[in-house]
């Protein structure tokens, strides 16, 4: 470790109730700056400020934290449970969060977080630079033999998983539309601003923080921007804009939360544990914990002025949304955790609800279903009640004479109600519903699921 490190203050990250962590504003800071803070606090600081303490010493003379790879941010995700989800897509906007647990001197700010997301693409390509790097650390024939070890090391942290632990119900869009809307919304037209809000420090999570606000915002000037530098730079900063095409990117120390392959002394090695010890279990044991390690994160704060919230288009709203599994340990209520395929049920009916199918006559009594807007399955209820949800004029746009009462919808969810499950083994290509209207109500109701090029049909009728 080098002799002497800068020391920051450090403030305390409190959660609902206790400490979790540290935090120091205005700088981004290596992993060595972090444990040179911490010891010189050590005597002062509560048992869980501390414990990153002992994940960073297990890490510290690990060269994997020396392979300078950079990410490209392209890609930013919000990740939350269902009800803010709800919140979000009835809106079509997102709203500030909670920011009692942020300790910096702007605590009154409204802020939206967003975290980096890095495509598996991305983590492909950026796999084989790493061990291209590694290859010039240590002697090939080290290199190749643990060639493998290496690759399900390298960027496996909660940061680059598509599990999350913050819920079920995922938001990705890309940079450049959220930063479009941004500007035109909060920025009134200008380019915002990207600064350097700060580092929290986890047990083992290093979150580095970025600040995105309007030109109009002048109370962050006391923050440090975001560097703009030259490809060739070296060291390059954690976080940084390229001279050159003007994009964001970051360069993170550790992208594992598991070293159990070591770069150490210009050698790889693996910590194993024999078959013999009376700890191993499944191919652990008791001396697994000391592999765990530290790894970086890159977060994204919007600020939002007076309040005012982000608004996205509806369409891009929900394109952005999809399932995704719970990564442990889970940091929200244990009531709002869900599996993904829980959550995917629910995101299509929000879909449904908050994209109205399109809907035109095909002739007498007939409604057709833009395609796009199928599930893979039907309940008819479920159809029914979303469809007059989103279109509770239904009965206004049938060809007339229509002899039915105005308005209808409640007649056509009492018929609704008394229909069987209906199930296409495959996904239809359209779907036509044939209402047959009497004086008395809907008498008689038919479905047809059509699956292009070939016209086959399953037919479902109720009397």
């Amino acid at each position: 470790m080098a002799a002497a490190q800068p020391l920051y203050e450090l403030s305390e990250l409190q959660g609902f109730n206790e400490s979790i962590g540290n935090f120091v504003e205005g700088n981004f800071l290596s992993v060595e700056q972090i444990h040179g803070c911490l010891k010189h606090e050590e005597n002062y600081l509560y048992e869980e400020r501390k414990k990153m303490i002992t994940y960073i010493e297990r890490t510290i003379p690990d060269q994997f934290l020396q392979l300078g790879i950079t990410f490209p941010v392209t890609r930013l995700q919000h990740v939350t449970t269902e009800t803010p989800t709800r919140q979000i897509v009835q809106s079509g906007y997102f709203c500030a969060g909670d920011q009692s647990r942020l300790p910096w001197s702007h605590p009154n700010a409204k802020l939206l977080y967003w975290s980096v997301e890095i495509l598996k693409e991305q983590i492909e390509e950026l796999r084989q630079e790493a061990f291209q790097a590694l290859q010039a650390m240590v002697p090939p024939h080290n290199a190749e033999v643990y060639e493998e070890d290496f690759n399900c090391q390298f960027a496996d942290s909660p940061a680059f998983k598509s599990a999350s632990r913050y819920g079920n119900f995922k938001f990705s869009l890309p940079l450049s539309d959220l930063l479009s809307e941004y500007k035109k919304r909060q920025c009134q037209g200008a380019e915002p601003e990207f600064r350097v809000l700060g580092t929290a420090m986890y047990k083992q999570e290093i979150a580095h923080i970025v600040l995105v606000h309007g030109p109009l915002a002048t109370e962050f000037s006391d923050l440090p921007s975001v560097p703009i530098v030259g490809g060739n730079a070296n060291p390059l900063p954690f976080v940084f804009r390229s001279q050159e095409d003007g994009k964001l990117y970051w360069s993170p120390e550790s992208t594992a939360d598991v070293l159990k392959m070591r770069i150490f002394e210009n050698q790889c090695r693996v910590r194993e544990c024999p078959l013999s010890c009376p700890y191993y279990v499944h191919g652990t044991c008791f001396h697994y914990r000391d592999t765990y390690s530290i790894w970086n994160h890159l977060i994204f704060i919007f600020h939002l002025p007076g309040n005012e919230p982000l608004r996205i288009p509806r369409e891009k709203l929900l394109e952005s949304l999809s399932a995704c599994d719970i990564l442990e340990p889970y940091l929200r209520e244990e009531e709002t955790r869900l599996t993904r395929q829980e959550a995917q049920y629910k995101i299509r009916s929000l879909k449904v609800r908050g994209a109205p199918p399109k809907l035109h006559v095909c002739f007498t009594g007939t409604l057709s279903l833009s395609p796009s807007s199928l599930p893979f399955s039907w309940d008819p209820v479920l159809f029914l009640q979303l469809l007059l949800s989103a279109h509770p004029s239904i009965v206004t746009i049938l060809p007339h004479p229509c002899p039915f009462p105005s308005p209808h919808s409640s007649s056509l969810c009492a018929v609704a109600s008394l229909l069987p499950p209906m199930q296409f083994h495959s996904p239809p290509s359209l779907l036509l519903c044939f209402l047959a209207p009497s004086r008395e109500g809907v008498s008689r109701m038919t479905c047809w699921g059509v699956k292009a090029p070939v016209w086959e049909t399953q037919k479902w009728a109720k009397r």
